[in-house]
This record gives structure tokens, sequence and C-alpha cells, in this order.
């Protein structure tokens, strides 16, 4: 992320990657697609809660590990914002990617979010022993967090540009109507699957964190990069996403990550 050439060079491939996908998108969604298969709906679920996620941790981790001079009285109001802001954070992470779902059960879902605020909490208190790994914590807190939020609006707001049908609606209504004409869902500009897989790279800050991964970035980089090839295929496996979309959401989630953490490191 702190690298101006490698992320150049990084936007460049992508780039190179989105024109080639948009001419090709709908014959890789051919190749690729299978309704109802498991890695499809795994990627789009994935997709849908890692921004959110995130969030969750970082705020559950501030509880803890922010640096800031204040008084007493400040501070627990910090921590009771925080954990809130957490259980929200979590609360999203559970209730997005089943917002289609049709039957819904509310209470399961709000221990489900209660179980993953408490473990990060839990993360949050014990993972970080002293005050350097606390400062360095807060900085990276500070990273996901805006990478993230900037992500999702941005991600909302390409909403608002014309979409294409997506391949899996195009089968549906070639099934029904024996035409393409009456799709009943459209692909998103920006898929947030793109996004949430350009957001994994930021678990590349733990080898900064904690000494014994001091050597373990490079394994953590190949593994980001590995997640990205699978919820690529995943996601167009899906029928929900084009490729093309996917690495526009690719770009603006490692655009936000690096532009972020650019800011951050300048203003410390």
């Amino acid at each position: 992320m702190k690298n101006t050439k490698l992320y150049a060079v990084g936007m460049g491939i992508i780039a190179l990657l989105a024109v080639i996908a948009r001419i090709v998108d709908k014959q890789l969604a051919q190749l690729l697609f299978k309704s109802g298969n498991f890695l499809g709906g795994l990627c789009e679920t994935l997709g849908s809660a890692i921004p959110f996620v995130l969030c969750s941790f970082c705020f559950a981790t501030l509880m803890f590990c922010r640096h800031t001079r204040t008084t007493r009285t400040k501070n627990k109001i910090l921590t009771v914002v925080y954990g809130a802001a957490a259980m929200i954070s979590s609360a999203a992470a559970v209730f997005f990617p089943l917002r289609d779902v049709s039957a819904k059960n509310y209470y399961a879902m709000a221990g489900a979010a209660a179980v993953l605020t408490g473990l990060f909490i839990y993360l949050g208190a014990t993972l970080f022993k002293n005050n350097y790994q606390k400062m360095i914590m807060t900085k990276h807190a500070k990273i996901g967090l805006i990478s993230s939020v900037a992500s999702v609006i941005l991600c909302f707001a390409a909403s608002f540009i014309p979409q294409r049908a997506s391949y899996a609606a195009l089968q549906v209504s070639m099934e029904k109507f024996g035409n393409f004409d009456s799709p009943e869902a459209f692909v998103p500009f920006v898929s947030l699957s793109g996004i949430s897989a350009a957001l994994i790279i930021w678990i590349t800050c733990f080898s900064d964190i904690f000494p014994k991964l001091k050597f373990g970035k490079k394994i953590l980089l190949a593994f980001s990069a590995v997640f990205a090839v699978v919820m690529l295929l995943g996601s167009v496996s899906s029928g929900n996403t084009y490729a093309s979309e996917f690495l526009y959401g690719l770009a603006i989630g490692y655009t936000a990550l690096f532009l972020t953490s650019t800011f951050v490191e300048k203003e410390e």
C-alpha cells in the first residue's frame, strides 16, 4: 500500500484486464456460469460482508488500542461509541448478505451479530500486548475504517450509473419468455465483491504489528492475490457479476486503501 510504483503497475494491469473483460464479459459468464453453485453463493456472501466485518473489527480494536490524551470520562464515552459502532457494523455484516432472502430469522441474525462483536472485542482486548502494537494497530484501524466506508459509498454511488442485466437474469428470461427482453436483475456498475477482494490485502498490516509475522508479509500478499482470483471466478460463476464490474470494484478498493494509507502516514 505504501509503494507508489507498485500501486501504479498494479492499477495499470487491472485497467488493462478491465478493458479486455468488458469486451468478453458475456463469453466469460457463459463459460463460468453455473446456477446455484456453492462457490458463487459463498463469494456473494463474503463480498457483501467483508467491508462491514473489517469495520467491526477495527472499531472493536479501537476500544483498547486508541492513543489519545483525553479525560477518563471522554475515554468511557469513546469506549461506548466504538463498541456500539462495532455492533452496528457486525449487524450490517450479517444482515446485508441476506437482504434478498425472503424468510429471515431476525433473532438468529441478531445473535450472530452479537457473537461476532463479542469475538472482535475479545481479540481487541487480548491480541495487542504493548503500547507499540496498540499504536500501530490504531493507525491501521483508521486505514481500514476509512477505506471500507469510502469504498462502500462509491459502490452505492455507482448504482446510479446505467446497469446491465445479469447473466443469470438473462437465462431466466430466456427460460420464461424465450427471449432476453425481460430480465429481472441487473449488475451494479461496481461490484461489492471486487471491493471486498481488494480490502483483504489490509491483513498484511499484521506483519508490521506482530514480530513473528514480520517475514510472513509475502505469504499474506500471496493469499490476498489468490483470494482475489477465487472471488473473481466465484462471483462471475454466480451469474450476478461480470468480470469487468468486479475489476472496477477491485480498483476502487485498492485505490481507497492506497490513498488512505498515504494520507494517514503523512499525518503521523
